[in-house]
């Protein structure tokens, strides 16, 4: 992370973050005011879409319907008149109507072929807007002078991402190059924004197989044709569908490669200076040393359990670790998305200086553990080891609906560290 600790990010003397979190929970507002404050270089997403890489598909969109108009076509051809897209900070709407609604065209409605066709250029320019980013944060600070930058991210970010790759292109840019920023909502937050869209719909991006699915529920729940869709229907009803989607994605892009900042707190930031306090907030008082723990009351999202869970592998494996959990260990699953072949461990583990113990647990049932020690419930380690020199990992394998343990394997871990504590426990248990 590119600010370890609230106090680093206090001393940094170039203060960068990319905030994502979906479209009205105030990202666009808190990157207005830090611009405002006369420091802070405002890099806007979707402008960036409109006015770099789908201007010309706006604006095109526009001549074609100047062209059916007889005075207005006479005047283009002889180059008479000029028509593009007055499209501002404050002001996108040019993009949301050029990505438009799929269903009847006599209501406004595109043909899903043609709506199919203007999604895919909306992602080509929102993931290279994104990747733009690091170009934008040296030309605000060497042709500008500006210290510190904000990205206003689309809603739709999450659609082009996968958080649990850890080589995913737009993550591994924008992370290494500003501290992502959830602004995370609550059940009330998500219940006033599907009111607001109910009372105006606009157009939004979907990842094309979530686009699909909907679409053709759509039409087997209503019975209607493709070509009599009213397209301010179809967006109303897949609109809390795509909240859902999106909610547990920004969920692990925040666990993996940033933090998490609640609704309510950003909308608390009146200056640059509480911008900063709310940051520094999200942040660990320490620096977080390899192989310990998080501090007691956060949570960290298990990599991959998500995936796990959706595939029913791993029967009632969490996604979130709980407030009394402070670290959660896994790589990735035997016939998850990334392919065949690969082993699954799923531990989740509590580690307590001193006097405490450092417990790891398994969410399935094992029938047996080994391990090198005489005692195989618990385990002593001498203080000059490192807190994690010994794990025990259990080999998961896809059976049937679920999944069970099919070996037992147990590995010593041999590290040079000055060791915070005196003598560690490790407890195997099942649940």
């Amino acid at each position: 992370m590119l600010y370890p600790t609230a106090q680093a990010w206090r001393d940094a003397p170039q203060k960068r973050v990319v905030l994502f979190a979906m479209s009205g929970l105030g990202k666009t507002h808190v990157s207005t005011l830090l611009r405002g404050s006369g420091d802070w270089f405002h890099y806007s997403i979707d402008y960036r879409i409109g006015t770099r890489y789908m201007g010309e598909y706006i604006a095109d969109n526009a001549k074609r319907e100047a062209m059916k108009v007889p005075f207005l076509r006479e005047l283009l051809m002889n180059d008479s008149i000029y028509i593009g897209s007055n499209l501002s900070f404050d002001n996108l709407s040019p993009v949301s109507t050029y990505l438009g609604k799929p269903g009847d065209v006599d209501k406004g409605g595109l043909s899903l072929e043609e709506y199919t066709r203007r999604q895919a250029q909306f992602e080509r320019a929102e993931r290279q807007a994104l990747l733009d980013t690091g170009y934008f944060i040296s030309r605000a600070q060497a042709l500008y002078g500006y210290p510190h930058f904000v990205c206003d991210t689309g809603g739709s970010i999450c659609e082009w991402v996968d958080p649990e790759d850890p080589e995913d292109p737009i993550l591994t840019a924008l992370s290494s190059e500003a501290l992502m920023v959830w602004i995370k909502g609550t059940e009330a937050h998500t219940e006033e924004l599907i009111r607001r869209f109910d009372r105006a719909p606009k157009p939004m991006a979907y990842r094309p197989d979530f686009l699909a699915g909907a679409w053709a529920r759509y039409l087997a729940e209503t019975g209607q044709a493709a070509e009599t869709v009213d397209p301010d229907a179809f967006v109303r009803w897949t609109y809390a569908q795509a909240l859902a989607h999106r909610q547990p994605i920004y969920e692990a892009m925040a666990a993996r490669w940033g933090v998490t900042v609640a609704a309510e707190d950003m909308a608390q930031v009146k200056t640059a200076v509480d911008f900063e306090t709310v940051i520094a907030a999200a942040l660990p008082a320490t620096r977080r040393r390899p192989g310990r723990a998080r501090p007691l009351g956060s949570h960290t999202r298990v990599p991959g359990a998500s995936a796990l869970q959706s595939h029913s592998r791993v029967p009632g494996a969490s996604v979130l670790a709980s407030r009394a959990t402070s670290r959660a260990h896994m790589c990735p699953s035997t016939g998850s998305p990334r392919g065949p072949g690969r082993a699954a461990y799923l531990f989740i583990s509590v580690t307590v200086p001193v006097s405490g113990q450092t417990s790891t647990s398994s969410p399935v049932a094992m029938s047996c553990v080994t391990s090198p020690s005489s005692n195989r419930s618990h385990i002593a380690m001498p203080a000059r080891a490192a807190p994690c020199a010994r794990m025990v990992l259990a080999e998961l394998k896809r059976i049937a609906l679920g999944a069970m343990p099919r070996d037992v394997i147990s590995c010593n871990i041999q590290a040079v560290a000055t060791p915070p504590f005196a003598v560690f426990s490790t407890r195997i248990t099942s649940r």
